[in-house]
């Protein structure tokens, strides 16, 4: 009995571990390959999402990109026409 127990046991473990080898298998097929498609509703939401995550970001570059262009715009107006000879002879 004490011989048998051991070969059992073992038995035992290599049948569960089998089980569990082939159930991970399975789920590992069926999630990569049998999926639900993706539809263009679910990537509006994604998209809208990204969005959404990304929105204060992206007003915040906007901002910083017009301050610069007011900032030139004010130095051109600052400049003022230019001086010098005037054209025509006067």
């Amino acid at each position: 009995m004490r011989r048998m127990l051991p070969r059992r046991l073992g038995g035992w473990i290599a049948v569960a571990a089998s089980l569990a080898g082939i159930l991970t298998a399975v789920f590992l097929v069926k999630d990569r390959y049998f999926q639900p498609p993706f539809t263009p509703a679910d990537w509006k939401k994604e998209a809208n999402a990204v969005c959404d995550q990304h929105y204060t970001e992206l007003i915040a570059a906007i901002n910083r990109s017009r301050d610069s262009l007011y900032a030139l715009n004010s130095a051109a107006d600052k400049i003022g026409q230019p001086s010098g000879p005037k054209q025509g002879g006067e």
